[in-house]
């Protein structure tokens, strides 16, 4: 079940157990090229504040990555650091299984405390 914690328990929350988790999302999406509605980031940007407090958009960067297929992916993405509870991976894994589906995405890469995975 998930719990989304108000204001004051986020304030109380045991801030030594706070870990960061760094992601990626492409600014476009992988079916078509095109760029991801306003309303679409906004709708992202809510979810993450809602459910982890908050995150920092921290810049543009650019990347490549093989596919399954063995084709070369070229992308823009957008880096996101959100602080989190060190029991709540696995809610911010839900989250952006999610978001792929939406953002049109093959894959997501998440850093959590130096463990990488590809969602």
């Amino acid at each position: 079940m998930l719990h989304v914690l108000g204001h004051e328990e986020r304030e109380n929350e045991n801030r030594e157990g706070m870990i960061e988790a760094t992601f990626l999302i492409p600014l476009t999406q992988n079916g078509n090229g095109n760029r991801h509605s306003k309303k679409l980031w906004d709708k992202f940007h809510t979810e993450l504040c809602d459910t982890f407090g908050g995150f920092t958009k921290e810049c543009k960067v650019y990347g490549q990555w093989v596919n399954g297929n063995g084709e070369v992916i070229k992308d823009h993405s957008w880096k996101y650091i959100v602080a989190i509870d060190s029991n709540r991976t696995a809610e911010l894994e839900s989250c952006l299984s999610k978001f792929k589906l939406i953002f049109d995405q093959e894959t997501i890469y998440l850093s959590v405390n130096g463990q990488v995975y590809f969602i």
